[in-house]
């Protein structure tokens, strides 16, 4: 006599099997977000480095430091044989751009307008800034303060 398996078998393994699966993609769903997150945390701090690098270089050169724009511009007056002056602005979509001489660039594209700014500390200059980016729909900041303190100040 044959046996096979009865239709409740058959239901009860299917059940186990998807519930497995189904386990199985939440946790995997679940690492990938927080994946992303981290990676998206990391571009983040790459970008705050670079913008620290861009501002650090020409503020230790800066002769005189001058803010404008309810502190979203900052101007760097450089020894004449630098060049005249460097303008690093912050504008409402976001960008921080450089001006110099030489022209102008976007140094990034991830700021939060209404949280960064330039202050004066003392003789230092102080660059408070906030990068954000968006991962499934779940808004990532990193705030990133740089002080900078000029070596030529008159």
């Amino acid at each position: 006599m044959k046996r096979s398996f009865s239709l409740v078998e058959l239901i009860v393994v299917v059940a186990i099997v998807g519930i497995g699966i189904g386990l199985f993609y939440s946790v995997l769903v679940v690492n990938w977000v927080s994946l992303e997150k981290q990676v998206s945390l990391v571009d983040l701090q790459m970008e705050a480095d670079k913008i620290s690098e861009a501002i650090s270089a020409d503020g230790r050169l800066a002769r005189l430091i001058t803010i404008t724009g309810a502190g979203k511009n900052v101007l760097f007056s450089l020894p004449a044989d630098l060049g005249p002056t460097v303008t690093y602005s912050i504008a409402a979509n976001g960008e921080i751009s450089k001006d110099s001489g030489s022209g102008s660039y976007v140094i990034s594209r991830y700021l939060d307008y209404n949280s960064c700014s330039f202050a004066r500390e003392g003789n230092a200059l102080l660059a408070n800034l906030s990068l954000v980016d968006d991962v499934f729909g779940q808004r990532l900041r990193l705030a990133v303060s740089i002080r900078i303190f000029p070596r030529n100040l008159l």
